[in-house]
């Protein structure tokens, strides 16, 4: 039982520390309801009114979980990982 404990011991001190810190978010970012990493205003009823650019290829794409019934997720999603217009399997990645 006493090699045990000295084992676990021993591994703790053994583990690699952590090679980075992470920085706090800044003022209005991540932490924010409403707001991107980038701390832009996500809200329906900001970006219904701006152009919102989409690189060729790609297609604007909306996700919503019965987990968050009032949200919606959207995002820019390559096309040829969604399916035709005849319903045919995507390419996979």
């Amino acid at each position: 039982e006493e090699e045990e404990e000295e084992e676990e011991e021993g591994s703790e001190s053994s583990s690699p520390p952590v090679s980075y810190q992470m920085k706090p978010p800044p003022e209005g970012c991540c932490t924010t309801d409403g707001f991107c990493q980038a701390g832009k205003d996500l809200r329906l009823v900001s970006i219904s009114n701006e152009h919102i650019e989409v690189p060729s290829g790609f297609l604007l794409v909306g996700a919503k979980s019965p987990n968050l019934p009032d949200h919606l997720l959207v995002c820019a999603v390559d096309k040829r990982f969604l399916p035709d217009d005849n319903g045919r399997n995507a390419l996979l990645g």
